[in-house]
């Protein structure tokens, strides 16, 4: 039987913001609609990928409370993403034969982790590993990617619709 790896093209470590470039999101954003995905200051700001306001010491109350909302969100869905990864070690290397086929393992992860919450079996005991939690704010680096002004104008739309002015 031969599998075959998920493969992003580069060996070591890479910045994440240069993996989302060459992947499918970037060529297949306008799938998002009105959705958008939250990422960290390493990012560029999209219309489909919202990131915090980049702190230069000239933020107004609004937008530091709208980083702070932003950042408190991210923290969540990466501590629920360490867990999962923690209950179910083999997610830290899949082989799978497709991407269909790794999604549907990675889903059905979840769907387990989440019927083990609703029957109270805890995580004690297990190796969790928590993400790096860093806001990594203004980390971009040098002419790797771009904010653009749909992306910026977006962020304000939901700033003031969560926080106001």
């Amino acid at each position: 039987m031969s599998y075959t790896h998920v493969y992003v093209g580069w060996p070591g470590s890479v910045n994440d913001s240069r993996v989302v470039r060459n992947s499918d999101l970037w060529d297949n954003n306008h799938l998002f609609g009105e959705r958008h995905l939250i990422g960290d200051g390493g990012y560029p700001c999209k219309s489909w990928l919202i990131i915090p306001y980049r702190n230069d010491g000239n933020l107004t109350q609004a937008q530091r409370r709208f980083n702070y909302l932003l950042s408190s969100n991210r923290s969540i869905i990466e501590r629920s993403f360490g867990r999962v990864k923690g209950r179910f070690r083999r997610l830290m290397l899949l082989n799978c034969r497709s991407v269909k086929k790794t999604i549907k393992v990675i889903m059905s992860c979840f769907v387990l982790h989440n019927v083990c919450i609703m029957s109270n079996d805890d995580l004690e005991g297990l190796n969790i590993e928590e993400n790096g939690l860093n806001d990594n704010l203004g980390h971009n680096p040098a002419g790797v990617l771009e904010n653009d002004a749909q992306g910026a104008n977006k962020r304000d739309i939901l700033r003031r619709q969560i926080v106001g002015e």
